[in-house]
């Protein structure tokens, strides 16, 4: 039987026209795709072949085509298709599209492609190309990136380019950045480029490899305000497993201007894994240079479970300004929904741990409800009472700076009462220098006290 009659013998039974039209549409369908499909074939076939990708305007999403400046080969490609690629605006591009591209192109014509943005004229536009080129060329390969970035002229491009294979790079490239960046010849960046460049890759390298990075950082030395954040990085994530090796660290290698900032990390990323050892090193270190503000961050983080436990923790501290520091944190705890509570709590503290702990509650106060703050000012007596007024007056200034410095004239201690009403003055005439001037001058205050006043203003 014949193929024909085979396939109207299988129709003819069902006698149903719409089942006879739709078996017909889907055989159309069928053919025409084999058809589509062996025209395409036959386009693509000799491209396939070739040992460079095909990029033309036409078949790509994206602005980057192959120009020809002689006789193109036998089958339609341009005979110097691999080493002139033109690269248009792909600042509009989306990132996944650039990528599929970059990712058909070989090292030689993504370099090619660096080259042409290296001699476009410096601005705007041609920054904003540098960066999301080099940002999705680091994802394909962030050493040959970082290699062409390292070589940009100018300080804006160059600048561009590092950050954004930086940026791009996936975190276990980042220490081949990092040696890429120090190893670069003396006087090819500013002391302050290199740094900061340094600081963005070993940050992303601690990341993966804290211990590694932390051991780069100290053979490089500290040079550079923008280590502290590679410092932090690396202190947090190393510190997330072995927090003893990374305090060890910490205590041996940072100074101790920028122990403070660094050792924070450590210690917050330790209390997330194990609260009570982190407590226990914070209570024996407060000692230590640069570890007394740990004691907010550790009264901090215990409020929120047991706030009566926060208050014993630090009330146990050996050291005055470690309380300080935790007391603070708990006034502004208790602030942010009793002001009152926190101002008379603070008010309960001995003078050496009260400081700016009555200042940040009064002052949180004085904020919400100036009237309620004032009346119970009233009923302060002695050091206690001028900690609270000094700290109520400069908050109430903005509004009323009469009332503020009748409250500030009022302190009984010299110094504190010279200090408050100058800084509310001086406040003052900013806005309205007249006004401050002319309340100088009607003021109680000395002679003296007036000439320092009208002096200070002068000199600023």
């Amino acid at each position: 039987m014949k193929n024909g009659e085979a396939l109207r013998n299988w129709i003819a039974p069902k006698a149903n026209p719409n089942i006879l039209v739709s078996v017909l549409r889907s055989l159309s369908i069928f053919v025409g795709g084999i058809l589509v499909g062996g025209v395409m074939a036959l386009t693509l076939t000799p491209a396939l072949r070739s040992r460079q990708p095909v990029v033309t305007a036409s078949n790509l999403p994206i602005p980057i085509d192959y120009r020809a400046t002689n006789t193109g080969t036998s089958d339609g490609r341009p005979a110097d298709a691999g080493n002139n690629i033109v690269l248009g605006d792909i600042t509009t591009v989306p990132f996944q599209e650039l990528y599929g591209l970059l990712s058909t192109l070989s090292p030689e014509q993504r370099m090619q492609l660096a080259q042409q943005l290296k001699n476009l004229p410096p601005g705007k536009e041609t920054t904003a190309k540098i960066a999301i080129f080099f940002k999705t060329w680091a994802q394909l390969d962030a050493k040959a990136a970082m290699t062409a970035a390292l070589s940009f002229k100018t300080l804006e491009t160059m600048t561009a380019a590092i950050n954004s294979v930086i940026e791009g790079a996936d975190a276990t490239t980042a220490a081949a950045l990092a040696l890429s960046i120090n190893e670069m010849p003396p006087g090819a960046l500013s002391l302050g480029q290199k740094s900061d460049f340094l600081g963005k890759a070993v940050t992303k390298w601690g990341q993966v490899d804290p211990t590694a990075a932390a051991k780069f950082l100290d053979s490089i030395g500290s040079d550079g305000p923008n280590f502290i954040g590679a410092w932090r990085s690396v202190a947090e994530n190393w510190a997330a497993f072995d927090p003893a090796a990374a305090l060890a660290w910490i205590d041996g290698h940072i100074d101790a201007k920028n122990t403070k900032f660094v050792v924070s990390a450590a210690v917050r990323a330790y209390y997330e894994n194990d609260p009570r050892a982190a407590e226990a090193y914070v209570s024996s270190h407060v000692d230590q240079p640069g570890h007394q503000q740990l004691a907010s961050l550790i009264a901090d983080r215990i409020w929120k479970d047991d706030p009566q436990r926060a208050k014993d923790w630090v009330s146990q501290l050996s050291n005055v300004d470690a309380r300080r520091y935790g007391n603070h944190s708990i006034a502004m705890q208790v602030a942010s929904t009793d002001p009152q509570a926190a101002s008379e709590w603070a008010a309960s503290l001995s003078e050496a741990e009260r400081g700016f702990v009555i200042n940040a509650a009064v002052g949180a106060w004085a904020r919400k409800d100036p009237q309620a703050a004032a009346q119970w000012l009233s009923g302060l007596t002695g050091t206690v009472r001028d900690e609270a007024i000094s700290s109520y007056s400069i908050r109430v200034a903005a509004q009323d700076p009469t009332a503020a410095l009748t409250w500030a004239s009022s302190v009984s201690d010299p110094a504190t009462r010279e200090m408050s009403v100058q800084r509310i003055v001086v406040s003052w005439a900013k806005r309205n220098p007249g006004e401050a001037k002319a309340w100088i001058q009607k003021s109680s205050l000395t002679d003296v006290q007036k000439t320092h006043l009208t002096n200070s203003l002068r000199s600023r």
